[in-house]
């Protein structure tokens, strides 16, 4: 089972070491994490991840143009010549991409809100990707039952993205009520469903607006049971999560005693 954590920032690589692999966040081809890196500091980063002998991965699941494939193409070939392990998209653009430059085999698909059943997996992996992240909503029961036969990933700990949509909603909120100067693009905001006390993440950026969880969702308990089921990949999220809230995870991994104790922010959304 193969441990994942997505990176952001380039020094985050001395604090994630725990970790079997890297998932880098790209700020041109991803929208849904709050930082990310340019091409250039990609490839700088590939470069030292390999040196470390971890594998590395590149996310790139932003809805894309015909333009963004064109560039998207050359950044994808400069990664093939430094031998990366892996891409994950959400955007069937990005598949058939993958599968002309004959690396569809490289394809990890990631979807935050897809993939809802067994049959659906099946689907994807029929395409030739190289394994499928399941979403929130498809039950602990089904993975285990299908993990064996089917390569999977499961997101285990972070907040989970809930809605996208390609329109600015704050830029529209803050020009229908006359907000000049709120919700600037390099922040996140809560929001509130009228009949729910739950305060949920909403940010907004070039690309448009995310709503996420109110809760960090967190799997780490299970990891056991998915290392003996054979789930192929985890992968552990910090977006919007404080750093001191993650390096308690990376120190209980390198170091797992007993179960992990949930603080009040975190759910696992997968206990009985």
């Amino acid at each position: 089972m193969e441990k994942i954590v997505t990176i952001d920032k380039l020094h985050k690589i001395d604090d994630y070491q725990v970790f079997d692999s890297f998932l880098i966040v790209s700020k041109k081809y991803s929208c849904f994490h709050l930082n990310g890196l340019c091409d250039r500091s990609i490839l700088r980063l590939v470069d030292t991840i390999r040196e470390r002998k971890k594998k590395v991965y590149v996310l790139l699941d932003r809805v894309m143009f015909n333009e963004d494939l064109e560039n998207l193409k050359t950044l994808l070939y400069k990664l093939e010549e430094r031998r990366c392990d892996g891409y994950f998209c959400s955007d069937l653009g990005v598949m058939r991409l993958l599968y002309e430059m004959n690396i569809i085999n490289k394809c990890i698909y990631y979807s935050q809100t897809q993939i809802v059943s067994t049959l659906e997996l099946k689907a994807y992996l029929d395409l030739g990707v190289k394994t499928v992240f399941v979403s929130k909503d498809l039950s602990l029961e089904d993975i285990l039952k299908v993990s064996k036969k089917l390569s999977l990933g499961v997101n285990v700990f972070g907040y989970r993205n809930l809605f996208y949509s390609r329109r600015k909603l704050l830029t529209a909120y803050k020009d229908e009520f006359n907000l000049k100067g709120k919700f600037s693009k390099s922040d996140k905001y809560k929001i509130r469903e009228l009949k729910r006390e739950a305060k949920s993440i909403i940010y907004e950026d070039f690309y448009g607006t995310y709503v996420f969880t109110s809760y960090i969702d967190n799997h780490i308990n299970h990891l056991a049971t998915f290392y003996q089921k054979r789930v192929d990949y985890v992968l552990f999220d910090d977006n919007f999560v404080d750093k001191e809230k993650f390096m308690k995870v990376v120190e209980y991994l390198e170091n797992p005693k007993g179960l992990y104790p949930l603080s009040s922010e975190e759910v696992d959304t997968y206990a009985k």
